[in-house]
């Protein structure tokens, strides 16, 4: 998947976007600047794992939470 891909998805009308990749859900360098982008404009940005089993941990390989501005509670 190109950034070009989820702009258009976006652009016809989707409110939101399911990643699943692979492993921990992981995505390509060029996709999480295009994805936090997106997430800006009030699109819901969910991370999967398309390998059928197991969890996808925040941070794990991605940084949601440097993404996203989530911090854990105190």
């Amino acid at each position: 998947m190109t950034p070009a891909g989820y702009d258009a998805q976006v652009a016809a009308g989707t409110r939101a976007i399911i990643h699943a990749g692979t492993g921990n859900g992981s995505m390509l360098e060029q996709l999480i600047s295009t994805l936090f982008g997106l997430r800006q404009q009030g699109v819901q940005i969910v991370r999967a794992s398309r390998t059928g089993a197991g969890i996808v941990t925040r941070d794990g390989e991605q940084p949601d939470s440097r993404l996203t501005g989530w911090r854990r509670p105190t």
